[in-house]
């Protein structure tokens, strides 16, 4: 199957979005992944969305700082959480277009080996 690659999420107030970025990490043709999302002590709804999303994917790590700590450190946590070999970080504004790209990326590399 290849080694995991945890794709990793921060969110601060951003439900507009975070659906969008983690259904394009979920959606990866490449299935060796999880999803790691630190949600930086949100006061909209993103949280709650988040969780649902978790609730439905056993792959999905959800973790809410219990104050806002900024990107840096909730970047930093989900490296520390992480368990898969590679890091892809993400924002929660930010989406994979193309649901191939870690296959395609995995392939290269263990090809190389």
């Amino acid at each position: 199957m290849g080694e995991k690659v945890s794709i990793i999420i921060t969110n601060y107030n951003k439900s507009d979005y975070i659906k969008e970025a983690i259904e394009s990490a979920i959606n990866q043709t490449y299935k060796n992944v999880e999803v790691v999302i630190i949600d930086d002590c949100s006061t909209d709804n993103s949280f709650d969305l988040i969780q649902n999303y978790k609730e439905k994917y056993n792959n999905i790590v959800c973790i809410r700082n219990e104050q806002n700590r900024g990107v840096v450190y909730s970047r930093n946590l989900a490296i520390n959480k992480a368990s898969g070999y590679y890091i892809l970080p993400l924002d929660a504004d930010d989406v994979i277009m193309d649901i191939g790209v870690l296959y395609r990326i995995w392939k290269i590399i263990y090809l190389s080996y």
